[in-house]
């Protein structure tokens, strides 16, 4: 008897849960998720509004600017090359008396033995201002030669240091062997007196500086 009501209420327990769970909701259709709340007028959109679906909320975006185009290398193949000095060898010397009296007017003269080609010649001739008084100074033969004479120049911009400049024009060149120059000293006082060219410069006919291959000769008077 009691087995049979036992079963019975087992049956009408099961039959319950069942009508129970076939009438149950369906949560999971039914489920919307939460809405956004709208922007605010005057306020930016959030990271999160503005990611494409299935983006992660934590990631960044970095923008990366294009790289610069590289810069040609200009081309040398067009360039052209310095113009190569010439040489012109040059030989100066200083002649002089070998010995004058104190008060005695003498001359310096400054021969030249030049090749072809020489356009211009810058020099120095220094000496002793304490024994030695630069009277005159005037262009050898050598620059007066031919139809039309070479430019001729000659300061003292310091005491004992005369600076010459000869130049031979455009189109025109100095050569072959003479004066230069002829300077007039007064010799003022007993001793010696070197006579030193130096600083010496030559430019061919274009203008260009040649290549040091000259020879200076220095000379020295006694004064008694």
């Amino acid at each position: 008897m009691h087995n049979r009501n036992f079963w019975r209420f087992a049956a009408v327990a099961l039959v319950l849960g069942l009508l129970a769970f076939g009438l149950a909701p369906d949560r999971s259709s039914t489920e919307q998720p939460p809405s956004r709340p709208a922007n605010r007028p005057g306020t930016a959109p959030s990271a999160a509004d503005t990611q494409p679906p299935g983006a992660s909320t934590g990631s960044s975006i970095i923008a990366v600017a294009p790289a610069p185009p590289a810069v040609a290398r200009s081309s040398t193949s067009g360039m052209s090359a310095s113009p190569v000095p010439s040489r012109i060898p040059v030989e100066l010397r200083v002649q002089v008396p070998p010995e004058v009296a104190v008060g005695e007017i003498f001359q310096a003269r400054v021969d030249a033995d030049a090749s072809g080609g020489v356009g211009q010649l810058v020099f120095a001739l220094t000496y002793d201002k304490t024994r030695l008084e630069l009277i005159t100074s005037a262009a050898g033969n050598l620059v007066q030669a031919g139809a039309s004479p070479a430019e001729f120049a000659a300061e003292e911009p310091s005491d004992g240091n005369i600076q010459v400049n000869v130049n031979a024009g455009s189109g025109r060149s100095i050569a072959g062997s003479g004066t230069l120059a002829v300077f007039e000293f007064r010799a003022t006082k007993r001793g010696t007196s070197p006579l030193v060219l130096q600083n010496l410069t030559v430019f061919d006919g274009g203008g260009t500086a040649s290549v040091d291959s000259s020879v200076l000769h220095e000379a020295r008077v006694d004064i008694h």
